[in-house]
C-alpha cells in the first residue's frame, strides 16, 4: 500500500470534511472551496473557484458578513455563532475566518471555516 504524502492527507480532509472550506483572498474572490461549501450554498457540483464572494451570497447575508470579512482582512481572526432560515430549514452554524499572512506581513485572504452545528443546538435544548 503507498504511502500517503502530508499534503494529500490534508487535501483528502479539506474535501471530505464535516465542514465548509473556503479560502477567499484580499479581493473577496474565492480561490479555493470543498464540495460541502458548494452544497451548503446551494451550487452542487458547482466550481466557484474565481468568482466574488457578493455573486455568491444573498445579498442580506453578505452586508451581514462583510464587516466580519473586513475584520479578518485586517489581520485579526474571527469566529460569530448564527441562525438563520437556510433553504427551507432553520440552521444553526459557527463560522471562522482565520487570515492568512503573506511573507510581508499583507493579508492575503482569509480561510473560511464553518461547522454546522443545528443538532447540537437542538439536542441541548431538548
Amino acid at each position: 500500500m503507498p504511502l500517503t504524502s502530508s499534503t494529500e492527507r490534508l487535501e483528502n480532509a479539506l474535501a471530505k470534511g464535516p465542514f465548509i472550506y473556503g479560502f477567499v483572498d484580499a479581493d473577496l474572490i474565492v480561490q479555493a472551496h470543498n464540495a460541502s461549501a458548494a452544497d451548503w450554498f446551494g451550487m452542487s457540483g458547482r466550481n466557484v473557484v474565481g468568482e466574488h464572494m457578493k455573486s455568491l451570497l444573498d445579498p442580506d447575508i453578505y452586508d451581514r458578513v462583510l464587516p466580519l470579512v473586513q475584520q479578518a482582512l485586517s489581520g485579526e481572526p474571527v469566529e460569530y455563532e448564527r441562525t438563520m432560515l437556510h433553504g427551507d430549514q432553520v440552521r444553526t452554524s459557527i463560522a471562522r475566518y482565520v487570515p492568512e499572512f503573506e511573507a510581508d506581513g499583507q493579508v492575503a485572504g482569509f480561510h473560511i471555516y464553518l461547522f454546522d452545528i443545528t443538532d447540537q443546538r437542538a439536542a441541548e435544548t431538548e
